[in-house]
């Protein structure tokens, strides 16, 4: 990046794809055509719409401003969220698989400091949410095969998605050979590097089903010529161990909205939690203070932990069946 950007109040940077050439006064003005736009399909910490960009309905996706230190890193030593969506894009379709296509990308900085930037790729509206499988609310085993052949390929080919969930893995099914296709989206945090069994930590956020993961986990032994059994048992374990740690994540930050009195002493009961379960884990305590602990241990669990175990975790790994 220019040194002199730092000295300008106002720059816009835009990047078209020239395959798109025929809207580039529409991505010029992008800004006052997303702010008009009712179409909101998600709105959190980024924003999406959908927009009708001359001929082509589109996505545009509308980062948050950075904090005041990223703002820096993100004008100098880091490519933007909206540039690596872009980018990486590109690299999946390179590499024949699917994304939304990318059409653009615009950052707009003041005095050097990165503050909105959009993204802007097709809508591929054919395609659906591949989570309602992945919850177990829908079954179709014929799906997430495909889908366990789909990221099997994905990783032998080098792409590890970082944000490999639920919300991010679209499908469709294709006619009339009744195969399935995927579709990734919010890829800006991806690495392209030769497949190892690091790949495996990429299956643990996709389901809080057991038997879901476990069946993945199986077809994705076999498509990658892998040991069944060690593959199943490792992404099981990094399944267990990511949602554990957003259960204990969400238990805590559940006790600072209480009132000060309950703040303290559910932090007092969960530091007891944690002490309990550590001193039985040692194993040289008689049995009788064990059961004693473990009894203990329940009560602290419902109260506090239970609504956040959403993957069953702690009754699987600590005996907790009868706390349900």
């Amino acid at each position: 990046m220019k040194i002199s950007v730092f000295f300008k109040k106002y720059v816009k940077f835009a990047v078209l794809n020239p395959d798109f050439e025929d809207v580039r006064k529409e991505v010029e003005h992008i800004a006052k055509i997303f702010d008009e736009s009712e179409h909101v399909i998600h709105k959190g910490r980024n924003t999406l719409k959908i927009v009708l960009l001359g001929s082509y309905e589109v996505v545009i996706k509308k980062f948050s401003v950075p904090n005041f230190f990223n703002q820096f890193i993100y004008s100098t030593f880091r490519k933007s969220k909206a540039e690596r969506s872009f980018r990486n894009s590109l690299e999946i379709l390179d590499r024949g698989f699917v994304a939304p296509t990318p059409i653009a990308f615009i950052e707009e900085r003041q005095w050097g400091r990165l503050k909105d930037s959009y993204y802007i790729s097709t809508y591929e509206k054919e395609y659906q949410s591949i989570r309602p499988f992945m919850d177990g609310l829908l079954q179709n085993n014929d799906l997430l095969q495909a889908f366990a052949e789909f990221t099997s390929q994905l990783h032998i080919s080098g792409i590890l998605h970082k944000d490999y969930s639920p919300g991010n893995i679209l499908w469709k099914q294709n006619m009339p050979d009744t195969t399935y296709s995927f579709c990734l989206v919010d890829v800006n945090r991806m690495s392209i590097y030769s497949y190892d069994k690091e790949y495996y930590k990429n299956l643990a956020r996709l389901s809080t089903k057991r038997d879901i993961t476990t069946f993945l986990a199986e077809n994705y032994a076999h498509y990658t010529h892998n040991d069944k059994k060690v593959v199943i048992q490792l992404i099981n374990e990094y399944s267990d161990n990511f949602f554990l740690k957003k259960t204990y994540k969400y238990s805590i930050r559940n006790l600072h909205r209480k009132p000060h009195i309950v703040h303290l002493k559910g932090i007092w009961d969960l530091s007891c939690y944690f002490l309990f379960l550590r001193l039985r884990q040692t194993k040289i305590l008689p049995e009788r203070i064990n059961e004693k602990l473990l009894r203990r241990e329940v009560v602290i669990y419902n109260h506090y932990i239970r609504k956040n175990d959403i993957s069953d975790v702690l009754v699987h790994r600590y005996n907790y069946n009868h706390a349900k």
